[in-house]
């Protein structure tokens, strides 16, 4: 077996790898080097190749990314299983339903957006942004009444959190210490953790989303989140409602949102995604009234301990897929999850 790990590892992290990988050949190639010469006829590559590259690897099982975001990936991957089969069913030595898998690194990023995602909505509802503009213009100035409203406070404010994975858990959690009602909206129903006032699916979300104060979205992009807070949606939003976005920019109707922050519909929005990204220079997204950007940066590796969480994961995963055992973070390629 070839391992391929297009990451920057330091030497005690890849001691942790060739033990793992004793008896089989492992390459380290460093962050964004992975290629058609050094990963060509690779089984397992960790790291995230260019995706015009993945249908030439020929011969992996495992692409194991370090971003918890896949959709770029989904269709390429399709293409190189069909390949694989194609050779399989034509006596090419592979074995029927050998074919590569993709894993993400989901959990890797909780806490770090977490963390974002809370700093951002205090910076909002708290204006903080707003007094560092007055800074940098060396403004002595008090912002205590905005919009006919005084600052907002998490304490007591009824919070939906769209999307209930490790990321809005985590969020979930550190609102409801804060004094928050939470409210979880997620793709199926499970069992309602503690922290978590009232648990609905999707399905339910014209029902709860009116009653909310604040929503924080943090939905991977598929076909059924593009889109899912509309126009519609946003007009049927509480009037001063704020709404923070670390999932996809595609997620929201951002005209209709631009057009509810100008007109004092919504009281503002933090957006650390957008849709496109980077967001144009012209984008009307800019100089809405009361919305506060980041250009995608709650993720990444801003936070050091992400990458520690990633390289478990892949190791994990590595230890697991020559052992002949079930990976983690497995991706059905048709749902994109």
């Amino acid at each position: 077996m070839k391992i391929v790990v297009g990451m920057d590892l330091d030497d005690r992290q890849k001691k942790d790898f060739c033990e793992a990988a004793a008896g089989h050949e492992i390459v380290f190639v460093g962050q964004g080097k992975l290629t058609l010469e050094n990963a060509g006829d690779a089984d397992f590559v960790i790291g995230n190749p260019p995706v015009s590259l993945v249908p030439e690897l020929g011969k992996l099982k495992v692409l194991q990314l370090n971003s918890a975001g896949v959709n770029n990936y989904l269709e390429v991957m399709k293409e190189l299983r069909m390949k694989q089969q194609l050779k399989a069913a034509a006596g090419g030595g592979e074995a029927a339903g050998k074919t590569a898998c993709l894993c993400n690194a989901n959990g890797a990023y909780s806490l770090t957006i977490s963390e974002h995602m809370l700093a951002m909505l205090l910076a909002l509802i708290k204006k903080l942004y707003m007094y560092r503009d007055f800074q940098n213009e060396s403004t002595w100035g008090d912002l205590g009444k905005w919009g006919g409203s005084t600052v907002s406070s998490i304490y007591g404010a009824r919070i939906l959190v769209l999307g209930l994975g490790d990321i809005g858990l985590r969020f979930a959690r550190a609102v409801k210490a804060l004094g928050a009602y939470v409210i979880g909206v997620k793709r199926t129903m499970s069992e309602k953790p503690d922290y978590v006032d009232e648990l609905y699916t999707i399905d339910d979300l014209d029902e709860v989303l009116p009653t909310a104060d604040m929503v924080a979205m943090v939905l991977p992009e598929t076909p059924q989140t593009r889109g899912i807070i509309s126009a519609g949606r946003i007009a049927a939003m509480k009037p001063g409602a704020f709404i923070v976005n670390e999932g996809r920019g595609s997620a929201i109707d951002q005209d209709a949102l631009v057009e509810a922050l100008n007109s004092g519909h919504l009281g503002g929005a933090a957006l650390d995604v957008t849709s496109p990204e980077p967001l144009p220079s012209d984008s009307p997204l800019w100089k809405a009234k009361n919305c506060f950007i980041t250009p995608h940066v709650g993720g990444g590796y801003t936070l050091p301990q992400t990458k520690i969480y990633i390289l478990d994961i892949a190791l994990r995963n590595l230890k697991a897929f020559l052992r002949g055992d079930e990976l983690v973070n497995e991706i059905n390629l048709e749902k994109g999850y």
